[in-house]
């Protein structure tokens, strides 16, 4: 009588089926990244102004004022662990969007001595004109603040054309209003960090708007007056409001 002799499978056969047998109960998940969770978020944008300028000199008398409003919409993929505390947190998101803006401008005055020697005047209109921009929002430089930088390829509105006329008595002022210009967004003296710039808008917004909330702020503004013997005596004034809206 033959005994059956039962084999025992080895050792390294029964933990690799236990392996398996784990695998087929299933993985989890792996934990997604920090910023994988986001939050939508919307900036609306209205803006509106009103800038004076003037120059009194022996070779050019002259005076403009432009009165502007523009506006526009931003939407964002806020990360979520922002709001937890937007005063510190650091982030950089992206959106694109398209600005609005409509102007009413005057010019007039007469150069006297010099090149396009005669009295000129121009006036500017602009009505619903488009300005396709990329946005960045991001942590500000200090603590507390965001910051906004629109970017139009470009400048922001065209002078003419899109809904935006010019019409003069001379060549003076007939390609774009000479200061306030609505292609560098109705600012004159333009510097961004340290760079003299048409295409590039930074706006410096309080960080409690986040996730829900409003802002005023003062954009652009631009005051100031300079006498000099060799250019005339210039004052300029430019105070614009900035009205901002997240939900």
């Amino acid at each position: 009588m033959h005994r059956q002799v039962i084999q025992s499978a080895h050792p390294r056969t029964v933990l690799l089926a236990a392996l398996l047998a784990c695998l087929a109960v299933g993985v989890p998940a792996a934990t997604p990244a920090p910023d994988a969770a986001t939050r939508s978020v919307r900036f609306t944008l209205n803006g509106s102004g009103i800038a004076t300028w003037s120059i009194d000199w022996p070779k050019e008398k002259g005076q403009e004022a432009l009165r502007y409003t523009w506006r526009g919409t931003f939407r964002f993929n806020v990360p979520a662990r922002v709001f937890k505390n937007p005063a510190k947190a650091k982030f950089s998101v992206r959106s694109r969007g398209t600005l609005r803006g409509s102007w009413t401008g005057l010019l007039t005055g007469e150069v006297i001595d010099g090149f396009a020697e005669g009295p000129y005047r121009c006036e500017y209109k602009g009505s619903n004109v488009p300005a396709a921009v990329a946005a960045t929002l991001s942590n500000g430089l200090v603590r507390g603040r965001l910051m906004l930088t629109l970017r139009a390829a470009r400048g922001f509105f065209p002078s003419s054309g899109d809904g935006a006329t010019i019409n003069c008595i001379s060549q003076y002022g007939r390609v774009a209003p000479p200061h306030f210009d609505p292609s560098w967004l109705f600012r004159d003296s333009v510097n961004v960090r340290g760079r003299l710039t048409r295409d590039t808008a930074i706006i410096s917004i309080l960080s409690k708007v986040l996730p829900r909330g409003t802002a005023k702020i003062g954009f652009p503004y631009e005051v100031g007056s300079r006498d000099s013997n060799f250019t005339g005596n210039t004052r300029w004034r430019n105070r614009g409001v900035l009205n901002v809206r997240v939900r």
